[in-house]
């Protein structure tokens, strides 16, 4: 199981804008991490560390539903992206940035399935679901809750700032962090 490193660069931004460098720092050094290790977005990281991370974050009381809309802002942007920025800077509607997001998500991740059910011009249909092997990890536990479904959320509701569009509007139609075999979202544009 892996991410790469541009699915954990939102977390690296956010801590460098929210407590400094220094503190990014001694976090990475904590799982013993040179941040060199962040400059190849493609590069794989085991997917322990960016729960670890989040449990770390989400423990100190670095990271709560006060300060969550931060951490988001970090999800857009070149800087996070990479060579995946063209992308998305060129799509013309806030539907057809999240189908190219979704159409990339296995250059940040394979831990979660995602697969556009349905489709049509004012809406998608977005399932994620979790891979086999997640079935070996713990990313339901008490103090992560369910901080992935919210940040997956959040994150797919504001991508479409990427290129100046409205958030999307997003009902979650069943919740694989609350008894279902996976998320399912209704996404429309705003």
């Amino acid at each position: 199981p892996y991410s790469k490193i541009r699915e954990i660069l939102p977390f690296v931004h956010f801590m460098n804008t929210q407590f400094g460098a220094d503190y990014t720092h001694h976090q990475l050094a904590k799982f013993q991490l040179d941040s060199a290790l962040f400059k190849c977005p493609d590069q794989n990281i085991g997917v322990n560390f960016l729960l670890d991370l989040v449990r770390d974050l989400i423990g100190t009381g670095k990271l709560d539903h006060n300060i969550f809309e931060k951490l988001i802002m970090h999800t857009r942007g070149e800087d996070a992206h990479g060579h995946l920025h063209k992308t998305y800077a060129l799509q013309q509607s806030a539907l057809q940035v999240i189908q190219a997001r979704v159409g990339n998500a296995r250059h940040y991740e394979n831990n979660f399935q995602y697969e556009i059910e349905n489709m049509n011009p004012n809406s998608i249909e977005l399932s994620v679901s979790p891979a086999s092997h997640m079935s070996e990890v713990n990313y339901k536990d008490k103090v992560l809750g369910d901080f992935l479904c919210r940040y997956r959320k959040s994150y797919f509701r504001d991508f479409p700032l990427y290129i100046d569009q409205k958030p999307a509007i997003i009902t979650e139609k069943t919740c694989h962090f609350h008894s279902g075999g996976k998320c399912v979202y209704s996404i429309r544009a705003s």
